[in-house]
């Protein structure tokens, strides 16, 4: 059986719990952060939800 990487996974396959460390995990291994068309692409989310995503980790985390 092949291992499959957490970000290959369909969206909603996993907790909520799961996806914040991934997503956390994720930007904070980045050296700039993403656009929201890359966090659609990765995550498989909507618009909206990316810029929103985006504002709620500057918000908590101070980034760009």
């Amino acid at each position: 059986m092949s291992r499959v990487d957490f970000h290959d996974q369909q969206p909603g396959s996993y907790g909520n719990v799961q996806f914040a460390f991934a997503f956390v995990a994720w930007m904070q291994s980045r050296r700039t952060p993403p656009s929201a068309r890359e966090l659609r692409l990765r995550f498989g989310m909507g618009r909206a939800t990316a810029y929103r995503y985006l504002q709620r980790y500057r918000d908590a985390f101070g980034g760009a």
